[in-house]
């Protein structure tokens, strides 16, 4: 489950897309899933140029805001700033890369060397303004993952309610949080400690909601989710986590650990 990687579309579907595409650049590579602020992120293009004595394609700058802008350049709030090496002092700006079926650019850089990039979804727009004309890409999308992990804070120990009310801190630039419930032991992660590792492990039940609490067994607010929870049984040992989510889907769900929280039902255990 986890989420990080890019988008890379093959020479072969790029070919195509720039036969049919409508906008002047064809974004090839992006981030894809919640991103690390500290990683390099790298956006290449395809895509065409603004005349001759001129590569195709042809450079641009990265533009982001937090709501959706289109082809309205006006409607982005800030430019990237490019990744800077510090070990070999080079900038990744517009770097050209060749290849026969299609070349293309890309700007490397770092959220958290931006002016406004902390977590949250930010739309964004690869773009060349011209004195007469502007060039612009595609608009996708780029997801910086919260430094936080949520907080658990009820329920734990012992409790006498079989449809207890699970609940936590929310944290900024956090929309969606997505609760997971488990009869095991829920595993931290072997290579990462900060996260979880949720391979193999039964889940209960689960759900993604706006809202920083949520009663066990209630339909999951993102409708994504379905599957219909069975009763908690006393005596049973229940693990449970809750994720920042940034896409209303498990596919956007960040795998950072706050804490785990573990709980029994008080009861004589069902046979």
């Amino acid at each position: 489950m986890r989420k990080y990687g890019y988008i890379i579309l093959t020479l072969i579907f790029v070919s195509q897309l720039s036969a049919q595409q409508v906008t002047d650049y064809v974004i090839i590579s992006a981030p894809l899933g919640v991103q690390n602020g500290s990683d390099v992120m790298w956006i290449k293009w395809a895509g065409s140029s603004r005349g001759s004595g001129y590569l195709s394609p042809d450079s641009g700058y990265i533009y982001y805001s937090k709501s959706p802008g289109g082809a309205d350049l006006s409607a982005y709030n800030y430019r990237v700033i490019p990744w800077r090496d510090s070990a070999t002092d080079s900038i990744y700006d517009n770097v050209y890369f060749q290849s026969i079926a299609a070349p293309a650019r890309g700007t490397a850089f770092r959220a958290v060397d931006q002016t406004a990039m902390g977590p949250g979804i930010y739309y964004c727009i690869v773009a060349l303004p011209l004195d007469n004309d502007t060039l612009y890409s595609n608009e996708f999308q780029i997801i910086v993952e919260s430094q936080n992990a949520p907080v658990i804070s009820s329920p734990t120990g012992m409790v006498d309610n079989l449809t207890p009310v699970f609940s936590w801190n929310a944290n900024a630039g956090v929309p969606y949080y997505h609760v997971i419930l488990s009869d095991e032991a829920i595993k931290i992660d072997n290579m990462d400690s900060s996260k979880i590792d949720l391979s193999g492990v039964s889940i209960v039940w689960q759900a993604i909601t706006p809202d920083s609490r949520i009663a066990y067994g209630a339909p999951d607010p993102s409708g994504i989710i379905t599957a219909d929870p069975p009763p908690l049984s006393p005596g049973q040992q229940y693990t449970w986590v809750v994720l920042n989510n940034f896409g209303n889907h498990p596919a956007f769900s960040s795998m950072k650990l706050g804490s785990i929280g573990e709980f029994s039902i008080d009861g004589i255990p069902l046979k």
